[in-house]
């Protein structure tokens, strides 16, 4: 018998009790037996821009002669997100 616990209460698992889910104790090692191992990735800290940094001096450079819309749609982006980048960039300098 394995032990089946649910908020307070912790009582010895009987077939009655397990219905159609054969009685059993949870193997924690169970998606390492399959082969999926856990990836940790590190999380960007500034990701409501959807112009990547890199892009923004080229942005500056073109939004000298081009307009917001028209950067906008080459980038796929809205020009809010053009003027957002644009204006990130200016208090930076």
């Amino acid at each position: 018998m394995a032990p089946w616990c649910s908020g307070l209460t912790c009582h010895p698992v009987t077939v009655e009790i397990g219905g159609s889910n054969p009685p059993g104790v949870a193997d924690s090692n169970f998606l390492l037996t399959l082969g999926l191992y856990p990836v940790f990735v590190d999380i960007p800290t500034n990701t409501h821009f959807r112009i990547p940094r890199n892009l923004w001096p080229e942005l500056v450079k073109r939004h000298q002669t081009e307009s917001l819309r028209s950067l906008a749609k080459e980038y796929g982006v809205s020009h809010e997100a053009v003027r957002r980048a644009l204006k990130t960039t200016s208090t930076l300098l």
